[in-house]
């Protein structure tokens, strides 16, 4: 629940690259829709997270990625929220509206990335014609992939879903919870959430792939 108390800008991240350790994600909802010929992609994430103690901001790893429609969201209600990228220390700071109380809420927010050219984060390969998009997230490229608390020591559940063509296979983590065709055509596919995992841990592989023994 928001308190009223005023808001005070809580300390910076201790060096470039580490997140503090007091606000900690306990489950990711990640959402992905890749272009595999425009070599782009798209998603919607919503992260659960518990504050150990009162905050007015939180730090999350991204590079690479453009956040937008940001908002923090407590049982039934949400206010939007404001994102300061902050490219130098691979973050972007997001400005509660307010200092929230000890306890858990969740921010939520669209963001949209480039397959990466090089191997890391979620890159875009080429074979025989057929474009595909895999990740590659370790140690520290899962920020490549989607704005996360990208070290080892958070660990949290995942559940990914993926909307693509019909003809690509998806596969992630977890199995394969079900899938739905949509009226233009492609398919949303959805895995079961993962268990407690570190964020270079996660997976994903889009394209034409094919089963052999």
């Amino acid at each position: 629940m928001p308190t009223r108390a005023p808001a005070k800008r809580g300390a910076k991240p201790k060096g470039a690259f580490r997140l503090p350790p007091d606000i900690r994600p306990t489950h990711y909802q990640i959402h992905i829709e890749p272009d595999l010929e425009a070599g782009t992609f798209s998603g919607q994430a919503a992260i659960e997270i518990t504050l150990e103690r009162p905050a007015d901001r939180v730090f999350l790893h991204a590079v690479d990625l453009e956040l937008r429609n940001a908002v923090l969201r407590w049982g039934r209600d949400q206010e939007d929220v404001e994102v300061l990228p902050r490219p130098k220390d691979e973050v972007v700071e997001i400005r509660l509206p307010r200092r929230m109380a000890a306890g858990k809420t969740r921010i939520a927010f669209d963001f949209t990335g480039v397959l990466q050219k090089s191997l890391r984060g979620f890159y875009g390969a080429t074979s025989e014609g057929r474009r595909y998009g895999f990740t590659q997230l370790e140690a520290t490229d899962a920020r490549r992939f989607f704005p996360c608390f990208d070290e080892p020591s958070f660990k949290a559940r995942f559940t990914f879903s993926v909307t693509t063509e019909e003809r690509n296979a998806v596969i992630s983590n977890s199995p394969i919870e079900r899938e739905e065709r949509l009226p233009d055509g492609r398919k949303r596919v959805q895995f079961a959430a993962t268990p407690k995992l570190s964020t270079y841990l996660c997976a994903l592989c889009v394209g034409e792939l094919e089963a052999s023994e």
